[in-house]
């Protein structure tokens, strides 16, 4: 049965992201993620949602492995469990050089060695309460913290943000699933590849891996206020190289050329309108609702077990969020 998640940035009020994710559980989406942004952390909101809801999971879509120490992420994923009956996902992430350095104050190196030896790290706090490791790049001597009676350990999906390549062999081999995005059905396609031979080559079973795409969209009234906002929304990922680098692979070349002239020519601004119609269509979901099913079909065949409606406010936030998770019924949600 199709699986589907509800995800946005955290630029609104609190009160809005209850009110979302209340939204999503009651029309039956499985999941709902929060990315860290707009003056929040991700794991204060979810606590607050966990609050507040019953069934639907809890995500961070995503939190960067270079602003939180292994062991304290280990703890926070333990709490997170326990407060929220089990229902925590824990998306993790190593961000940009540019914005991790700048915004961290945090050399950005070895990225991908940082991320095995930092889920390993976590996996042990929450299997055993307890860490000693020694890593290429992380190192723990020894942590341990007590678990009362009745807070016994639970085990918490770990999911890896990767747009292909190493980072995706690497979650076959050692996570629960991965969170891709600006990834069309095409980029998921070949980035499911690279899942399965990591998978292979750590011998696990490739469907053990969810593949949970987030993919952009935006629902409103205002037809132009919709295309501004999904244009505009694109044009923030479309700006970085990781994000190029996976439009291309989806088969969106000619637009990534054209991106980049304008970012040498410093004409960044005209962005928005360099995007093409073929390929928004392709990795948004925006319009009617028989284009948000095709367009979710399309991932689903790729390969997309789980893709995540990655919705952009539009106008009143609280209004076009909730608008957002209406617009598929319960039987397009499981």
């Amino acid at each position: 049965m199709p699986r589907t998640g509800f995800a946005f940035p955290l630029a609104v009020q609190s009160s809005v992201v209850v009110d979302v994710a209340r939204a999503a559980e009651a029309q039956g989406y499985e999941s709902f993620w929060v990315t860290e942004g707009g003056g929040k952390d991700a794991i204060s909101q979810l606590a607050y949602v966990a609050a507040q809801t019953s069934r639907i999971k809890l995500g961070t879509g995503i939190m960067t492995i270079f602003s939180r120490t292994p062991v304290l992420m280990g703890q926070t994923a333990h709490g997170m469990a326990q407060l929220s009956n089990n229902r925590f996902l824990l998306g993790l992430g190593t961000g940009h050089k540019a914005s991790v350095e700048a915004s961290q104050g945090v050399k950005f190196s070895k990225p991908l060695s940082r991320m095995s030896d930092y889920i390993s790290v976590v996996r042990q706090i929450l299997q055993n309460g307890r860490a000693a490791y020694e890593g290429e790049v992380v190192n723990v001597p020894n942590f341990e913290f007590r678990i009362g009676a009745d807070e016994p350990l639970k085990d918490v999906p770990i999911y890896i943000a990767t747009l292909g390549g190493p980072g995706a062999q690497l979650a076959g081999q050692i996570a629960d699933g991965v969170v891709p995005l600006m990834a069309s059905p095409m980029g998921v396609a070949s980035l499911r590849e690279d899942i399965v031979n990591g998978a292979r080559s750590a011998g696990r079973d490739p469907a053990e891996i969810d593949i949970a795409p987030f993919i952009i969209a935006v629902a409103g009234d205002d037809a132009s206020l919709v295309e501004r906002e999904l244009r505009a929304n694109v044009s923030r990922y479309a700006r970085l190289p990781f994000y190029q680098k996976m439009l291309r692979v989806s088969g969106y070349g000619k637009e990534v050329t054209a991106i980049q002239e304008a970012q040498k020519n410093g004409q960044g601004k005209h962005i928005p309108e360099l995007l093409s119609d073929e390929m928004l269509e392709a990795v948004t979901l925006s319009g009617p609702v028989e284009r948000w099913r095709s367009t979710l079909q399309s991932y689903r065949a790729a390969g997309a077990t789980h893709p995540i409606v990655y919705a952009a406010p539009s106008g009143d936030p609280r209004t076009s969020l909730i608008k957002a998770v209406q617009t598929l019924e319960a039987a397009d949600l499981s």
